[in-house]
């Protein structure tokens, strides 16, 4: 028997890499959250009022430990710290999110991208300013 080596471990630097061109291309991620396998489409990236980096992500399938609500339900938003993500990978499918999208997000105090108003990200300032 042939032992699988480790999936080389993610830098945090690297993970939100991913989530940045997840939220601008609007694609989906997989990714391991609280050792579960989740599928999730982040919209809202930035750091929480102590600093650490979060993704505001709606949860469309996988595993979580509160359960997954119906499909399109506002109860699958999850706000997820970035350094406790691992083997993130950007898959094929659509964009998902529910129909009232209008719930205030708390987790988040200082956005640098938002997937509903790109044109107020502070990458696309940066980038223009070059």
């Amino acid at each position: 028997m042939v032992a699988t080596p480790p999936a080389r471990q993610q830098s945090v630097e690297e993970i939100y890499d991913l989530l940045k061109k997840a939220v601008a291309a609007r694609t989906p991620i997989a990714a391991i959250y609280n050792a579960r396998r989740r599928f999730l489409c982040p919209h809202i990236l930035g750091r929480s009022k102590e600093g650490s980096l979060h993704a505001l992500c709606y949860q469309f399938g996988g595993e979580s430990h509160s359960g997954l609500q119906p499909k399109r339900s506002p109860d699958n938003w999850r706000c997820i710290r970035v350094d406790m993500l691992s083997e993130v990978e950007l898959i094929e499918g659509r964009w998902r999110s529910p129909d009232n999208h209008s719930r205030p997000q708390t987790c988040i105090a200082d956005v640098e991208f938002d997937s509903e108003n790109p044109d107020l990200s502070r990458w696309k300032a940066k980038a223009t300013s070059a």
